[in-house]
């Protein structure tokens, strides 16, 4: 399965009133976190189905500022005649002057039977865009831990725009016998007034008709650093949550 492109998500760019950062003067930003949970359940004709989404989304303008935390949770579950499906989602965000940091928990149990053509998929995305009025260099971190999953895919896909030589990159994986992580760091030089855009998608999907009988369940953990390098004698201002270090909490309340 073929992973979504960037363009779909991320929109136009937001002229505002500049924000100083370690760099310089930041003249828009957008940040967005969004999960998505479908699941159709079939037998003898018959369907069960389950659809939710959750988001946030931020830019520079006058209500939010420059400066801002959350999180959010959802879940998505169906069962019919024996078969089940349930997704879950813990998101969460931070941001200031320097850059952004974003976390997103995907969780997904499933009990399909063979020949029905029941689905699921989980999802969650995560992208930002930011624009300088002086050249500034980026630091750029994400990471992806998942676990084994009976009879699916897991899969990321990572994109970054506004900087030369960073190719699109990513994993697919069918049926992971075992637990693993995937890990980009790089340092990135954004030109005066070129938009900075990374976007980064982790996904969960499991068809019964591919793959048959599926009892299981997968998880899959996806965190992004985004950070402006401090100019020479100045200080890292970042004020973020922490949430990479943190990465493994459960249970957060829900609060947008």
């Amino acid at each position: 399965m073929k992973l979504s492109s960037a363009c779909c998500v991320l929109g136009g760019l937001v002229a505002a009133s500049g924000v100083a950062t370690a760099g310089g003067t930041q003249n828009a930003f957008e940040l967005g976190v969004d999960t998505q949970s479908w699941m159709n359940v079939i037998e003898g004709g018959f369907v069960d189905e389950a659809y939710r989404s959750d988001e946030v989304y931020r830019e520079l303008d006058s209500l939010f500022g420059l400066g801002d935390s959350g999180s959010f949770v959802h879940n998505t579950g169906v069962e019919f005649n024996g078969q089940s499906a349930l997704s879950t989602n813990v998101s969460s965000y931070a941001y200031d002057e320097s850059g952004f940091e974003a976390h997103s928990v995907q969780h997904s149990e499933f009990v399909l039977g063979s020949g029905y053509n029941s689905g699921a998929e989980n999802q969650a995305r995560i992208y930002g865009v930011m624009v300088f009025d002086v050249d500034t260099v980026v630091d750029v971190f994400v990471r992806v831990d998942y676990s084994g999953i009976n009879g699916g895919t897991l899969g990321s896909y990572f994109e970054l725009e506004g900087v030369t030589g960073v190719p699109i990159t990513g994993f697919e994986i069918e049926d992971p016998a075992e637990a693993g992580f995937y890990e980009i760091a790089m340092q990135v030089e954004v030109l005066a007034g070129d938009a900075f855009a990374l976007y980064v998608e982790g996904l969960i999907w499991l068809d019964a008709m591919d793959s048959g009988t599926a009892n299981g369940s997968g998880d899959l953990s996806t965190s992004v650093v985004v950070r402006v390098v401090p100019a020479p004698g100045g200080a890292a201002v970042f004020a973020g949550a922490g949430l990479v270090a943190s990465r493994r909490r459960r249970g957060m309340g829900g609060s947008r």
